[in-house]
């Protein structure tokens, strides 16, 4: 139970659902710090951590060359790539995998809980994250938010290998928190994600019999539940309003087209990005007005990440991801590649990927999926082993 409360110490120091507050920059380094004091080499991510620190700090120069903001402040507005750190530290930790997933699984409930009390009490704000209202529309993302998927997915595997009902829980708290978002996005990649999972589980007929049954009468009591409604109705108006547009008013369109013939000064400066901006420089100012006109780079997901630390960066987090969907593992741990798959195809339109606190969760991932990796080859010596004192005798 020690390691639970030692993960919640990190995600409130990280703003977890806008608990407190505490300097970035003072966090970040003591994470860089024991990352580095507990780095443990030849590990699956080792790599992909090194690389993309590598490209954050060309990207640094590159936006100091470009649009004379310094180094220090560039590593500043970007600190929480840095949250990967803690994979090295969380490994040392000796937790076996089941630790590690009831720690998930707290994790999830207490954000799933989160949000609906933001949800119930808004107006009042009561944790950090995106309140919105666009006319009278009420959308809500937390910090964290990123963890709605993952309590749909994790949540969902387990239930369908051991039926345990303690994952429905995160299950119907995770769907509150997808909807509560309303990025239609985030919706269709959940559900294709979904869909995956389930035949990469291979669940029997009299199984996936059951659970389409079950889909179905789940589908008919949360049309009639006017959170639900209201919130479908909603996205309904919101892709309504922009087939009616055309693409010239498309604000999406608008934001590729100045971001592709006016905002780079060159080529390199687009391959290796304009950099992120800190509060306070002229550079960010610049930002600033141009999220006021409407051109947001997170609107544009990773395509729009890659405009501001760099094309290189974005691939190495997308080259990761792969990585992890494409290896095979136990059904039970098949999750984790479907979750990283599932926030990549979100992130065309949205900032599932690198919403805040996400990294932290990746690390805590990272962690999982090496134990999983370990296990395995484990597993694998100790049979080929049992083969040769077999072939022997």
């Amino acid at each position: 139970m020690i390691y639970i409360f030692y993960i919640f110490a990190f995600l409130i120091c990280f703003r977890f659902m806008g608990i407190i507050h505490l300097p970035s920059t003072t966090i970040t380094i003591v994470i860089i710090l024991l990352g580095i004091y507990n780095y443990k080499k030849n590990l699956f991510f080792n790599k992909y951590i090194i690389y993309l620190v590598f490209f954050l700090i060309l990207n640094y120069i590159s936006c100091s060359y470009y649009n004379n903001q310094d180094i220090l402040s560039s590593f500043r507005a970007g600190t929480d790539f840095y949250s990967l750190f803690l994979f090295w530290f969380f490994y040392r930790w000796k937790l076996n995998l089941r630790q590690w997933e009831k720690t998930l699984w707290w994790i999830c409930f207490c954000f799933g809980i989160c949000y609906i009390i933001q949800y119930i009490m808004f107006p009042t704000i009561i944790f950090g994250g995106q309140i919105r209202i666009d006319s009278e529309e009420q959308r809500i993302a937390i910090y964290g938010q990123g963890l709605a998927s993952l309590s749909v997915i994790f949540g969902l595997n387990k239930y369908l290998i051991d039926r345990r009902k303690k994952y429905i829980i995160i299950i119907l708290l995770g769907l509150f928190a997808v909807f509560g978002c309303g990025y239609r996005t985030m919706l269709l990649s959940l559900s294709l994600s979904i869909i995956i999972l389930v035949l990469r589980l291979r669940i029997s007929k009299r199984t996936l019999l059951s659970l389409s049954l079950l889909v179905i009468m789940l589908a008919v009591f949360i049309i009639n539940v006017d959170f639900i409604q209201y919130q479908i109705e909603n996205m309904s108006d919101r892709q309504e309003n922009l087939n009616e547009g055309g693409l010239e008013n498309d604000f999406r369109y608008i934001n590729l087209l100045y971001h592709y013939t006016s905002f780079f000064k060159s080529p390199i400066e687009l391959f290796l990005g304009s950099g992120l901006a800190f509060e306070g420089t002229d550079y960010y100012k610049y930002i600033k007005m141009l999220d006021e006109s409407g051109m947001y780079y997170s609107d544009l997901g990773l395509i729009g990440l890659s405009w501001m630390i760099g094309i290189p960066a974005v691939l190495i987090m997308i080259i990761y991801s792969y990585q992890i969907y494409k290896k095979k593992v136990n059904k039970e741990y098949i999750y984790i590649g479907i979750y990283f798959f599932n926030i990549v195809i979100s992130s065309i339109t949205t900032h599932e990927f690198y919403i805040h606190l996400n990294f932290v969760v990746q690390a805590i991932l990272f962690c999982i999926f090496t134990k999983i990796l370990e296990k395995e080859e484990r597993q694998l010596k100790g049979n080929k082993l049992y083969c040769i004192v077999n072939n022997n005798n």
